[in-house]
């Protein structure tokens, strides 16, 4: 059964029970704290070579988005964009699809892939074969690309306001990284702020770096050690599992997008979808924020409320009656048809 509240399309009258008793409220970080529309806005070079013109950073996106081309992910949607606008463009070479082979995806760090170099965008001399990983800092290590001293201190510049940061190598090098910016949601502040006055505990969970995702968090209101970063779609269930045992936080309610967090909001007591093309199938969540209006979430949790109350004095006064009306009726006072309109009566009231 569904039900429509306040712009929230609510899955099952038993969601009202659930977000009654919610004590704890987990938001994903990117699609619902931030807009969930990244774009790529800088392209920073690792100081490795000095061919670092607009031809170089033209071909550098063109492969990164080719990688990136079939992974439904944000930031690898940032990159097609980017990626299309500068192949169409026609100012500068194109890179070819057949360029790129032996894509690899792995979730939470990066991919990996062969890329065909003839020469002329990256400055090298001659065509050859590259192995080109694009990803977080700990693929890069992974890979065996390691980042310098300097090169951290630059992407810690960007991290610090809040935006992503992802890393390129080319055979063990470091070639240059992604700045990679998402606008906070209109009224995110605002919302974190009114479930915490309802006195529930307001947690954030990132795959993001630490400076990113404590900026954010700043930003929006959640305290500092309840925004967790660096996480990976299985420890983000791992997360919302102990939360469940922890007798402390209630019933545990999971806000994501379904993309990368999937996993997490369907093990959460109570799943809230804010719209996105990655959602969660509803029949798998509990409810939708239509709007996306994350203000909704407390609106849903003091609705559940009031629903609850309700219930509860309608049982109370139909126990009343039944307690008071059915000895009457049994010594005669009251006549049968007496009472089976009083008993309709009741009925109507407590609907």
């Amino acid at each position: 059964m569904c039900i429509f509240v306040n712009k929230i399309l609510i899955n099952g009258a038993e969601t009202f029970e659930l977000m009654s008793k919610a004590g704890t409220v987990v938001f994903d970080k990117t699609g619902t704290l931030t807009e969930g529309l990244p774009s790529l806005k800088e392209t920073v070079f690792a100081g490795t070579d000095d061919f670092e013109t607009d031809a170089a950073i033209s071909g550098l996106i063109q492969v990164a988005g080719l990688i990136e081309k079939n992974i439904s992910d944000r930031i690898a949607e940032a990159f097609r964009i980017k990626s299309g606008d500068v192949s169409k463009s026609g100012d500068y070479k194109k890179i070819e699809e057949t360029d790129i082979s032996d894509i690899a995806f792995k979730a939470g760090y990066g991919a990996s892939a062969r890329y065909y170099s003839d020469g002329d965008s990256n400055g090298d001399s001659d065509g050859a074969y590259k192995n080109v990983v694009i990803g977080n800092k700990e693929f890069m290590d992974m890979n065996g690309v390691y980042l310098t001293e300097e090169i951290s201190k630059r992407a810690f510049n960007y991290e610090r306001n809040g935006d992503t940061i992802v890393y390129m190598g080319m055979d063990s090098g470091l070639k240059c990284f992604f700045v990679i910016s998402d606008r906070i949601k209109a009224g995110a502040a605002e919302a974190v702020n009114g479930i915490l006055s309802l006195g529930k505990k307001v947690i954030m969970l990132s795959g993001d770096s630490e400076p990113a995702v404590r900026f954010i968090a700043s930003v929006v209101g959640i305290k500092k050690k309840d925004a967790h970063a660096g996480m990976k779609p299985e420890e983000k269930l791992e997360f919302v599992k102990n939360l469940k045992n922890d007798k402390k936080s209630g019933v545990v309610v999971f806000v994501g997008d379904g993309l990368n967090d999937s996993p997490a909001m369907e093990e959460a007591d109570v799943s809230i979808v804010s719209p996105s093309r990655y959602e969660l199938p509803f029949s798998r969540s509990n409810a939708v924020l239509l709007d996306g209006n994350l203000n909704s979430i407390a609106k849903l949790y003091k609705t559940a409320l009031g629903a609850k109350k309700i219930i509860k004095e309608n049982l109370l006064f139909s126990f009343a009656y039944n307690i008071v009306a059915i000895p009457l009726a049994v010594i005669g006072i009251l006549n049968p048809l007496s009472a089976a309109v009083s008993m309709m009566a009741s009925s109507i009231f407590i609907t």
